[in-house]
């Protein structure tokens, strides 16, 4: 595995196309992120930036040539994911501690979480409202709702897996 990882660090083109690569694929896009805290451990935050930069205009130009409609949305998880990436593997890099770097992860996390509950100030109401709307998004009679008015979760996640199958959103 050691010498993957160095052959993968060497050159640029090869950390880039990993990065862009991976993070569009459905399982193991969490790699992408895990190839941003190698680079970043090893060769420093500031190439980690560069290759993601690079990745990142990588990964504009192939969800533009695909047309889906959730550019946007890949786009600024691709930048919150290698962001948090490149502080966490310089964090393993300078202190060389990866308990460190699971500490800050993980203060991060509740920091967020914490944040988003501030924000939203009711997050069940937040996710019904934003439920809702996908599954009108979805299309009549895509989810089906009970006496009181509310979404069957089953046919919500049903419609959930399908929208993510479907390259171009509710269309078949």
């Amino acid at each position: 595995m050691a010498k993957f990882a160095a052959w993968l660090v060497a050159h640029r083109l090869r950390r880039v196309s990993f990065i862009a690569a991976l993070f569009l694929l459905p399982l193991v896009g969490f790699i992408s992120a895990a190839v941003v805290v190698l680079v970043a451990s090893v060769k420093g935050p500031r190439e980690a930036s560069i290759d993601c930069l690079l990745a990142l205009a990588v990964l504009s130009v192939l969800l533009t040539l695909a047309g889906t409609g959730i550019a946007v949305v890949e786009i600024t998880t691709a930048l919150v994911v290698w962001c948090t990436a490149i502080g966490l593997g310089f964090l393993v890099g300078r202190y060389r501690s990866l308990t460190l770097a699971m500490q800050a992860a993980v203060l991060l996390s509740v920091l967020g979480l914490l944040g988003f509950v501030c924000w939203a100030w009711d997050p069940v109401v937040f996710w019904q409202d934003l439920l809702e709307l996908l599954a009108q998004w979805g299309g009549p009679g895509s989810c089906d709702t009970d006496d009181s008015g509310s979404v069957d979760i089953a046919d919500l996640l049903t419609l959930l897996s399908q929208l993510g199958k479907c390259p171009g959103g509710n269309d078949a």
